[in-house]
């Protein structure tokens, strides 16, 4: 039964909060003792706006659920992304192309491309395997928010901007979920920074524009690299001396938090802006 460990997992964390299945038949809810036992007993499977109240409900969030299905233990494709990102904060060359090697050699193209990307360009049938998987994406999960956010350096404009639209478009549920908003805005970020470095001025106002009315929850870190990222648009676009204030103030901000390899980092990444703001 492939939805097992699904509703085992939550059966174990309603039994520890002393809960009924009856708790769970809310006007706000809407699952009924009877489906909520076929969940648990692994013969059917919930939705997911449906499990994510339920959760909440509960005061478990959607990534703690996940990391208890999965026995406490994070997917592989997770964990790599993980050293991904690590090796690329790092600048980490040797690390990203091991882990390239590793991906591929196990059957993870998709994770191969994710780390060459950090370090080198795709050729035309990798962007266009990487594509074709994003195009044909329903459901944009953490894999395959994070997929786009190290290749979307290596894509072209109008799939850019189409891309993170259909994640905005498809995921409104899950921006309310601190990791996925999180990587989410990364994403949407990092791609304003490649489209100002290409001069589309139009699409990056677009998108940034977007971003700011996703950044609700106000988290620190997402703010200051909008300010970086506000930075860098209005030096290529506009007024290159305010510019270069936001782009200042926000590596400041950095620094106060005692984050130089952070600050490291985004100087690395935007070499040209970042020589203006010394």
């Amino acid at each position: 039964m492939p939805y097992a460990r699904y509703g085992k997992t939550f059966r174990a964390l309603r039994e520890q909060k002393h809960l009924p299945l009856s708790f769970f038949n809310k006007p706000n809810i809407g699952l009924s003792k009877s489906t909520l036992g076929r969940f648990e007993r692994g013969e059917t499977m919930i939705s997911f706006d449906k499990l994510d109240v339920a959760l909440q409900e509960m005061n478990v969030s959607l990534s703690e659920y996940e990391y208890f299905v999965n026995d406490f233990i994070l997917d592989f494709q997770e964990e790599i992304l993980l050293e991904i990102e690590e090796s690329d904060f790092k600048s980490d060359t040797e690390k990203l192309k091991t882990l390239s090697n590793e991906a591929i050699s196990t059957g993870y193209p998709l994770l191969a491309y994710a780390s060459k990307s950090c370090y080198s360009n795709l050729d035309l049938e990798e962007q266009e395997e990487v594509l074709d998987y994003l195009y044909g994406i329903e459901k944009w999960g953490y894999f395959e928010i994070s997929l786009l956010y190290f290749t979307v350096s290596k894509l072209a404009e109008q799939e850019i901007v189409y891309l993170v639209k259909q994640f905005w478009e498809r995921n409104e549920n899950i921006l309310g979920l601190f990791r996925y908003r999180r990587r989410i805005l990364q994403t949407a970020y990092r791609a304003v920074g490649v489209l100002c470095l290409r001069g589309e001025k139009k699409l990056a106002f677009e998108l940034l524009n977007q971003s700011i009315e996703e950044n609700k929850e106000k988290d620190f870190f997402i703010s200051v690299l909008h300010l970086f990222v506000l930075g860098l648009y209005t030096y290529c676009f506009e007024e290159d001396q305010k510019g270069i204030q936001f782009g200042r103030k926000a590596l400041n901000l950095i620094s106060d938090l005692g984050d130089e390899q952070l600050k490291a980092y985004y100087v690395n990444r935007y070499k040209d802006f970042s020589l203006c703001l010394k």
